[in-house]
């Protein structure tokens, strides 16, 4: 039992310090201490499990509302295949559970309800669908699948790791991904897109990589461009965005394979003469993967 209360008040922690810099209420039971109660056992599907499982994931916020209206949000440790949620008792309620997600904002609607990825873009995101159902003495549990809700695009270098790590042009890139899912609302099930930029050194070997929110139904597609540095000052630029038109699916990776290095892709030449011409540069050479993770 001492185990449980410290593990409940970390998670009240852990909410309060994601909530500080949002618009998210925070942990909340909106209805009175005297309101008939009835505990809700929520099932987590086998994939949902293995899901979490690998990700690290040992904590789910849980939100449920009466309308529009939230009337509780906690997070909630996963010490099983199951957890029990207290509600008012005899009340048509909505609910949606949510692991991993770097920031909540306006969650006191169900209608403005928002996840927002961190800055770096790496979280994996996870999110059930909207349930409905009534807590009367009839439904003892509820089914709820959580599905990952983002995709991820990788910029690979084609240069081997010896080129990558020995060259002197640069020792560090900031790569953008435009129109990137960066937010999801998650009763309209659309998302908010604007260009990020992450920076990657030789320690990575200059790959750089993003999580997204779904962006396969929205009308701007990402490209990706690339600003080398070295010893902090710009040193080159790729001529424009390589036009790689990503979008952004859940579970579903896009690796570009470039060869950052080359002379033609970009603004200032590495050396005194390009290996292609400058009008063949629409039709330079990339390569992209996708897949399924």
């Amino acid at each position: 039992m001492k185990h449980l209360v410290n593990l409940l008040f970390a998670s009240v922690l852990l909410l309060a310090a994601c909530t500080q810099h949002s618009s998210e209420v925070g942990e909340k039971d909106d209805f009175r201490n005297d309101t008939p109660q009835h505990a809700v056992e929520m099932n987590f599907s086998r994939s949902s499990l293995d899901a979490f499982t690998a990700s690290g994931i040992s904590e789910l916020g849980v939100y449920v509302y009466i309308k529009d209206s939230l009337i509780s949000g906690k997070n909630y440790p996963l010490s099983s295949g199951t957890l029990a949620v207290e509600l008012p008792l005899g009340e048509d309620l909505r609910t949606f559970v949510v692991a991993n997600a770097p920031q909540l904002d306006a969650v006191d609607r169900l209608s403005t309800a928002t996840i927002r990825m961190d800055a770096a873009m790496q979280q994996e995101v996870y999110l059930s669908e909207v349930i409905s159902f009534t807590s009367d003495k009839s439904v003892s549990s509820i089914a709820v699948e959580l599905k990952r809700m983002v995709g991820q695009a990788v910029l690979q270098p084609t240069e081997n790791a010896e080129t990558l790590q020995a060259t002197t042009l640069m020792d560090q890139v900031q790569v953008t991904f435009t129109n990137a899912g960066v937010a999801y609302k998650i009763s309209a099930g659309t998302c908010i897109q604007q260009d990020v930029t992450v920076a990657v050194d030789r320690s990575q070997n200059f790959c750089a990589s993003i999580y997204s929110f779904p962006t396969v139904s929205g009308s701007s597609r990402t490209a990706i461009g690339v600003t080398y540095l070295r010893g902090g000052q710009v040193v080159n630029v790729t001529n424009s965005p390589l036009d790689t038109a990503i979008a952004f699916e859940p579970s579903k990776r896009t690796v570009v394979y470039m060869p950052i290095l080359e002379d033609a892709f970009l603004a200032n030449s590495w050396s005194d003469t390009r290996s292609i011409r400058t009008e063949d540069m629409t039709r330079l050479p990339f390569q992209l993967i996708e897949s399924e993770f």
